[in-house]
């Protein structure tokens, strides 16, 4: 009575600093015993953290809403795999405790934990607290800014911090902190004052060629339209999940406004935490490639007299 089923990975990693054991190691054990705790922290800390939350900033830039739809996306793969290769050499730049192919097989291990759809993990929770993660020697610019030392490509990361900077989803808890934070300095001060990337270096120069593309990409059209919902459902359901469907194949930026909430169109949870209702006044904001036909679109759903 009571009972509930329970899924969980099959993988684990059990790490004791053999400093604080009292005995003798037990033998064989699936613990692992070492005298460079640091070494297994950082690992995880770049290797997976890191990861992880490239590929939600990347995947909800794209549009997507669970972290097994970013990683199955051929470009977020590709720029989460290129900075997990450069983090794990970098690394191993940095200890003795792990070797190039041992840490290359656990980021291996990573990406591929990411594509887990039984255990959706969804990508706002993820990509939380941006400016906390974008700190100088955290889980992001700590591998990249080894990986710029030594050589090593930095355009994944560059990818990633870029989406980061522009990121503009109320969903995302923290997201205003950040956004707050590059009005007041600008993306450079960001990058630089709290990043700790060296102004003019390789990494803040791919960090900017990549805000330049973005800037480029938004500079399309834009469509602003405000409306009186009639759908009797509102914004819940089945219209919000017709809207993020239809959203989610288009190129452009959209936002939905109500008051002073706003929605990434193209999340679900985003569109439903707006609790846009029937006789609501709303705006819809798009930008980019194809905004006039989403606009179009949007509004039909929104004005649409049939459950």
């Amino acid at each position: 009575p009571g009972a509930a089923d329970v899924m969980v990975e099959t993988g684990f990693e059990f790490v004791i600093d053999r400093t604080d054991w009292q005995g003798a190691e037990p033998d064989p054990t699936p613990i692992i015993f070492t005298s460079n705790l640091a070494a297994y922290k950082l690992r995880k800390l770049w290797l997976v953290n890191g990861l992880h939350v490239l590929t939600a900033w990347l995947g909800l830039q794209r549009g997507h809403e669970y972290i097994h739809e970013a990683i199955a996306d051929e470009d977020v793969a590709a720029a989460v795999s290129s900075a997990g290769s450069a983090a794990a050499r970098a690394l191993a730049s940095k200890t003795d405790e792990f070797d190039v192919a041992s840490l290359e097989e656990y980021c291996a291990s990573s990406l591929q934990r990411f594509t887990n759809s039984e255990l959706p993990d969804v990508a706002v929770r993820v990509a939380r607290n941006p400016l906390a993660k974008l700190a100088a020697g955290e889980r992001v610019m700590g591998p990249a800014t080894a990986a710029d030392e030594n050589g090593l490509p930095i355009d994944g990361f560059a990818q990633g911090i870029a989406a980061a900077l522009v990121m503009d989803d109320p969903s995302v808890a923290g997201s205003s902190d950040l956004r707050d934070a590059v009005d007041r300095m600008g993306w450079d001060g960001v990058v630089v004052d709290h990043c700790g990337a060296a102004r003019g270096g390789p990494l803040f120069t791919k960090i900017e060629t990549e805000m330049q593309k973005i800037e480029n990409e938004r500079s399309g059209e834009l469509i602003t339209e405000e409306l009186v919902i009639t759908n009797p459902s509102g914004l819940h359901a089945r219209p919000a999940a017709e809207i993020v469907e239809f959203a989610k194949k288009s190129e452009a930026d959209i936002q939905i406004h109500k008051g002073d909430k706003a929605a990434n169109a193209k999340s679900i949870m985003s569109v439903l935490a707006l609790g846009a209702n029937t006789g609501d006044t709303v705006t819809i904001v798009a930008e980019g490639d194809g905004a006039a036909d989403v606009v179009e679109e949007l509004r039909n759903i929104m004005l649409a007299q049939e459950h």
